[in-house]
């Protein structure tokens, strides 16, 4: 049986893609009968074409007198740079050698892009970068109906035009979605069945951090319609499982004999699901890498930092937060055990020998025990490698020898503290109330001394917490990171996680109305919107308030009017980058010297309105409002040959200016941190 395995479409930074795909690549990763097709690198290289880039033009040029955004009106200026930034930015955002500054450039500049694709070529269909198109994709009744129309999906065009080609060329007798059951994923769906009514199609490779239809299986037991094009769904991620159903079909066999499955009953059209197999977990299986593509046309480096579960069961071992059901994507997790470290060790020494650096183990939470087994056995084998690792905030943590972890390449550990306050933290069950906010404390500086930084989940929006009760989580954040500066943190608003006891029992927490937002026979999400009984949420306000807390402490260099909303860079940061490689780049003086010859940087638009020039810096993304002196110093700083002092004398006397030399001096260093201006030379 010939077999096609598609990856879902998605975000562009869920993995590491060269989009230099063409439609002859279809056959990398071919296995005698099995073929491969990454469509989501299909599809992100359709929207950067240079078709779109001329779409794009055409109509901003056509709009020009009606574009107000200075963004847009600096790309139409300069469209020949811009093009180029959106290229450099797509190169080199898969690069893990990048500082924060330079990933938040490239990440505005294709959300940029997206702005204009969105307004002229997709309207009223928003792109967004980290999900794909906008759309609702909770609902597969909602899907199914717009799947095939033209004007309601947008992606309709793409998959018709290139996916139903792929589809009717390989002619598959299975096709396995890998990923999230998407909008993009029915449609091809749909049109693979409308070519050959007896293809198998199975959906696998759904867990992902928070997801997995595993949460779901009793609303997806009576989903008639999704089974009417889905014939199964392998419910562990389990390669093993794949396998079986593979003999099942091939061998006309019971599809009831394969475990972790559901499935359609091809005569009665009933749902049906088998038991569970508890099947040792594959720590390769669980490796997310890229490889260097040798077909390429560009110098994609191979990566050297991957993303691997190292534990068998991966789940978390504490498994009491109300607000958590992650456990549950798991499928007959039984006990915890961590199993033989050695044998795990074995693996990360060979890949070490390739060349893999940084490693993130991204098991759900591991005891500080064996965290201490494994460092210990890592300086004992003398594997040089940097790591971090998911754990919780225990008492187990005094008999541990810091040392010993920062020696054996431990950088960072996130720690789920949630929330500043007790009360809250009671509430969810995080910990017992002896873990006050001072042994929080104490076991931050424990780590920041040690040289480990330490990272904070936080989340906001808990039912019954107060408006006082976020101050409190705000105002203790603030303070670590001012005395602990390794200590990071990132800010979560509460979605209620249906398999959770918050879920199951939410008129304990106040909750008055749970808000599916469609049919839950039709429902493919894991998290659902709630309202109060003292409408105590309100998830506009709580977004505004975690978007101003997190620019203000942990981005305060980003542009006030940057497109990317703080939440979603840092989402994009932890997705497709990781803590441990930001460069560690020496900051610029807070000064340049008199004697430093400047110039301005080359990436700049200079837009006229009135009296007053707005100048926008297509590099950093930050906009300065000038006039008068100014203006009559941005003139100076034209001239490459001239030091500060030169610029300053030269300004004073060219015009009848109210500045004085103090005051050219400010405008020259804050032109300077903004990155308008660079040094040539001291």
């Amino acid at each position: 049986m010939k077999e096609l395995n598609l990856y879902s479409i998605s975000g562009l930074y869920y993995e590491y893609y060269d989009l230099n795909y063409t439609k002859g690549n279809l056959k990398i990763g071919e296995k005698g009968s099995e073929s491969l097709c990454n469509i989501n690198a299909f599809f992100w290289k359709n929207i950067f074409s240079d078709e779109n880039f001329k779409k794009i033009y055409k109509c901003l040029d056509q709009n020009k007198e009606r574009i107000v955004e200075h963004k847009h009106i600096a790309a139409l200026n300069n469209w020949e740079i811009f093009v180029k930034k959106v290229k450099e930015a797509i190169y080199i955002s898969s690069f893990h050698d990048l500082d924060q500054k330079e990933f938040f450039s490239a990440i505005e500049t294709l959300n940029i892009y997206c702005s204009l694709y969105s307004e002229y070529i997709s309207y009223p269909f928003k792109l967004t970068l980290e999900d794909g198109f906008d759309v609702n994709e909770i609902s597969t009744d909602f899907m199914m109906d717009i799947a095939l129309n033209p004007t309601k999906n947008p992606y309709y065009d793409f998959i018709n035009e290139f996916c139903k080609d792929i589809i009717l060329e390989q002619n598959p007798d299975v096709i396995w979605f890998w990923g999230k059951i998407r909008l993009s994923t029915l449609a091809q769906a749909m049109l693979a069945k409308q070519n050959n009514p007896n293809v198998h199609i199975c959906v696998v490779g759904h867990s992902s951090e928070y997801y997995s239809l595993n949460k779901i299986t009793k609303y997806l037991s009576i989903n008639k319609r999704l089974f009417s094009i889905i014939n199964s769904i392998v419910l562990n991620d389990d390669k093993e499982t794949c396998k079986k159903l593979m003999n099942a079909l091939e061998n006309k066999l019971d599809l009831g004999s394969v475990s972790n499955l559901m499935y359609v009953d091809t005569e009665t059209k009933e749902i049906h699901q088998t038991g569970y197999s508890n099947s040792k977990l594959d720590t390769w299986d669980w490796i997310n890498r890229r490889k260097k593509n040798n077909d390429s046309n560009q110098e994609i480096p191979a990566c050297d930092l991957i993303n691997m579960r190292i534990w068998p069961n991966s789940i978390c071992f504490w498994n009491k937060c109300t607000f958590c059901g992650i456990n549950k994507k798991y499928i007959d997790i039984g006990e915890s055990v961590f199993g033989d470290i050695n044998e795990k060790v074995e693996i990360i020494n060979n890949l070490s020998n390739e060349g893999v650096v940084y490693y993130w183990f991204i098991d759900e939470a591991v005891p500080p025990a064996a965290i201490m087994e494994f460092s210990e056995t890592l300086i004992k084998r003398n594997i040089n490698i940097k790591w971090q690792i998911r754990s919780r905030i225990d008492f187990a943590y005094e008999n541990i020898n810091f040392e010993t972890l920062y020696n054996s390449g431990l950088r960072e550990i996130r720690l789920g503290l949630e929330s500043g306050s007790s009360r809250v933290r009671t509430s969810m069950k995080k910990f017992s109330k002896e873990i006050d906010n001072n042994y929080v404390e104490k076991l931050v500086k424990k780590f920041n001394d040690a040289k480990i930084s330490v990272h904070f989940p936080m989340i906001i929006g808990f039912p019954t917490e107060t408006y006082a009760e976020r101050q409190e989580t705000y105002e203790f954040l603030s303070y670590l990171k001012i005395k602990y500066p390794l200590m990071t943190f990132n800010i979560n608003i509460l979605g209620l996680d249906i398999s959770s006891e918050l879920f199951l029992q939410s008129y304990k927490y106040g909750i008055s109305q749970i808000n599916w937002q469609c049919n839950p026979e039709s429902y493919v999400g894991n998290l659902v919107s709630f309202e109060m009984w003292d409408k105590s949420y309100d998830y506009a306000c709580l977004d505004a308030e975690r978007e101003r807390f997190m620019r203000e402490v942990l981005y305060p260099w980003m542009p006030v009017d940057a497109i990317t909303p703080v939440s979603i860079f840092y989402r994009l940061t932890e997705t497709s980058r990781n803590t441990l490689v930001w460069k560690s780049v020496a900051e610029k003086t807070s000064e340049i010297q008199v004697d430093s010859c400047v110039k301005l940087v080359n990436e700049l638009s200079f837009i006229s309105t009135g009296e007053r020039l707005v100048i926008y810096n297509m590099n950093s993304h930050h906009k300065i409002e000038c006039a008068g002196d100014t203006i009559r110093l941005i003139e100076m700083l034209k001239n490459n040959d001239l030091s500060v002092e030169e610029v300053i004398k030269n300004a004073m006397t060219t015009t009848e200016s109210k500045y004085d030399w103090t005051d050219y001096w400010r405008e020259i260093n804050t032109l300077y941190e903004l990155g308008f201006v660079d040094k040539i030379f001291d």
